[in-house]
């Protein structure tokens, strides 16, 4: 990827329903993976998958830092976006994909991000203030973590 040019390696984390490992199953076989089917089947559908992917996940961060390649897809900003809020989102985000094992936590993460994506005002005066929790409709905690980066700034 590096080679052609790319800017980054971004996982995306396949769903672990069963028609979603049939689908993996059959492209790998259409692919002709260099692994017997009966054996790829068995890892797909019995095998370890959290532990699978934690480990796959694991290794494209290894050989992407080994080679200067980032592992999150750029994040867009708009024209008018403030810089606060498109680094509390971007940061967001990110502990969205960190978090892909805790499905409650990454959800609470992506949701934050559009809601501060959608918000329409600059959020880092109202942080600055300590008014945040007042607005910001996720929990306390979470406001804390969001209010911090806002303080902090566009890195």
């Amino acid at each position: 990827a590096a080679g052609a040019g790319a800017s980054f390696a971004a996982a995306v984390l396949p769903a672990e329903e069963g028609d979603a490992r049939r689908a993996i199953l059959e492209a790998a076989i259409e692919a002709r993976a260099p692994v017997a089917e009966d054996e790829l089947f068995e890892r797909v559908h019995h095998g370890d998958w959290p532990g699978e992917l934690g480990a796959a996940l694991e290794t494209l961060s290894a050989e992407c830092a080994r080679i200067g390649l980032a592992t999150r897809v750029p994040r867009p900003a708009g024209f008018h976006e403030p810089p606060a809020n498109a680094a509390a989102a971007g940061r967001l985000e990110e502990d969205a994909l960190e978090l892909w094992r805790d499905e409650h936590r990454a959800t609470l993460r992506r949701a934050a991000a559009r809601w501060i994506d959608e918000s329409g005002r600059d959020l880092a005066p109202v942080a600055r203030e300590g008014n945040l929790s007042k607005v910001f409709p996720f929990g306390a905690d979470l406001a804390r973590e969001v209010e911090e980066i806002l303080r902090r700034g566009p890195a």
